[in-house]
């Protein structure tokens, strides 16, 4: 009886936007909460409650390395208030109430360790180095009590603020800088007018969009605007900072759209999602693959809401956005900048990410939270130490939680559905180099799956599988067959059609992963 074998699950990813006919053997058309490593499909984890004690209703949250230990401090922000949890204990760090209105409109940044936040409706504020709860915020020093801006960032030893309103007249191409700060401190003036000083400001008028975020890339600040990219380089003398465009027709979709990847930054754009190195032609990574689906899927009157964060330890740079049928940020995009995939996972209701070090032990990072052999366990076993390490952390004001992402199989206590399809398989054959071959005139005739798997816990997945008449059509399944790897080798099933498309589910806490699998079939006539 004919065999054909699917190897390297992991090595495409999901693709939407081409016909699934046309796909690679190993591609997959659509999945959620998936993550696609070491050419395998895994099953990607959840999310838990990272602080039962939290204060107030966060809508963002940054880490704050601490001196010699391995833990950051965790600052959370409110639209009143600002906390910060050291690990055991909650500790409000505002001195008087804020006026932080709206979603995605904090920015954080660290100036020689010393923290600054800013939310666009008053003075930014620092919190003096090193980071002690006993401290509160203070406004920045000579911070004009008339200014605001939409966000703060760091370049150097100065501080950039970018599109102002001064005096109630909104400045949206306006650049204003800093005088240097010593180390350890804020910059002590940031009046333009004392020529003893390094403090100044440019209006970037060109083009006509206004400023939405920036962030320091090698040598050069980069200034993202909403349909262009400026760069800001230090240049001492008189002027102190040279500016110049460097793209002209891509920019930013909203603040904290930007992720820095090693020497390029990844960015959210109007039309898609780019990684660039500030220099060269930047590389678009959604073209015949997700751009068309993250375009229809993502709800543009809420564009203002999307903002990314890397996933450092996994490789991973998470684009968390707005969906069309809801309007929260409950969906993100991950791409894997490791082997150049995608895949799409749930999040909980959330505001903002953030990513630094931490502590948190459960039973996925122990031994006894894993059952079978060791020899079935497919991560490190120093892996779960390291992770303790590095984590993204999740601000819900709707839930009025913390939580820690990638951890457990579970969505926070409730059920976690992770799955992946492949629709329109290339059966029947092999080429030359022992490759599925499609044969797209014949009818086939599915009788086993033998999938290679592995899973953590104990438990069944399920598998569907079904066929198309045409290559667009839905799929009409048969399933689903359980299949627990422990004690099964394959699933039996009668499936016929022109098409034939395959789907793995779970909704429990497994931890499953999928090697490769072979399908064994017949043709059984001609369409």
């Amino acid at each position: 009886m004919p065999w054909v074998e699917f190897h390297n699950c992991g090595a495409a990813g999901i693709i939407r936007d081409t016909p699934p006919h046309e796909l690679p053997p190993e591609a997959w058309s659509i999945g959620r909460n998936v993550r696609f490593r070491d050419e395998k499909v895994e099953q990607a984890p959840g999310w838990l409650n990272f602080d039962a004690s939290i204060s107030g209703s966060p809508t963002y949250v940054f880490a704050v390395p601490r001196q010699g230990t391995s833990a950051d401090m965790w600052v959370y922000c409110g639209n009143t208030e600002v906390w910060a949890y050291d690990g055991s204990a909650n500790h409000k760090i505002t001195a008087s109430s804020i006026s932080a209105t709206g979603q995605n409109t904090w920015t954080s940044t660290l100036l020689s360790g010393v923290a600054v936040v800013n939310y666009g409706n008053g003075k930014p504020l620092y919190w003096t180095f090193p980071p002690n709860t006993a401290t509160t915020l203070t406004a920045l020093p000579d911070w004009s009590a008339s200014w605001t801006c939409k966000a703060l960032r760091t370049y150097k030893n100065y501080l950039v603020a970018l599109n102002m309103t001064e005096s109630g007249t909104l400045y949206p191409f306006r650049i204003r800088w800093s005088h240097a700060a010593t180390s350890g401190a804020v910059p002590t003036s940031w009046n333009a007018a004392d020529t003893t000083k390094d403090a100044g400001f440019t209006d970037l008028i060109e083009g006509g969009d206004a400023i939405v975020d920036g962030l320091a890339l090698g040598d050069q600040f980069l200034i993202y605007k909403e349909t262009s990219t400026w760069s800001m380089r230090y240049v001492a003398g008189q002027f102190i900072f040279g500016f110049s465009q460097v793209y002209p027709d891509i920019g930013l979709m909203s603040r904290n759209a930007i992720a820095p990847i090693g020497r390029q930054h990844l960015i959210v754009s109007q039309q898609d999602i780019y990684v660039h190195d500030g220099v060269s032609e930047p590389q678009a990574l959604l073209p015949a693959r997700l751009r068309r689906y993250w375009l229809q899927d993502l709800d543009r009157t809420h564009r203002d809401k999307v903002f990314v964060v890397p996933n450092k330890h996994r490789r991973e740079v998470w684009i968390c956005y707005p969906d069309n049928a809801s309007g929260r940020v409950i969906k993100a995009l991950v791409w894997s900048y490791e082997n150049n995939t995608w895949a799409i996972r749930d999040l909980p209701a959330c505001t903002a990410m953030g990513f630094g070090g931490t502590y948190f032990s459960s039973t996925t990072s122990t031994w006894g939270g894993v059952s079978g052999a060791w020899t079935d366990v497919y991560d490190s076993w120093d892996e779960a130490g390291a992770l303790n390490e590095f984590r993204v952390i999740a601000a819900s004001n709707e839930d009025r939680k913390l939580y820690l992402m990638d951890e457990g199989y579970k969505a926070g206590e409730g059920p976690y559905t992770s799955w992946i399809e492949r629709r329109a398989l290339p059966l029947f054959g092999a080429s030359r180099r022992g490759e599925p071959k499609p044969l797209h005139h014949t009818v086939k005739q599915v009788r086993s799956v033998w999938p290679r798997m592995t899973i953590r816990k104990a438990g069944s997945v399920t598998i569907c599988v079904g066929y198309q008449d045409d290559p667009l059509d839905t799929p009409v399944y048969s399933g689903p067959f359980p299949f627990n790897p422990a004690n099964q080798r394959k699933i039996d099933c009668r499936v016929t059609g022109r098409f034939i498309a395959i789907k793995f589910e779970s909704n429990s806490d497994l931890g499953w992963r999928l090697d490769s699998f072979g399908v064994e079939a017949d043709i059984v006539g001609r369409y």
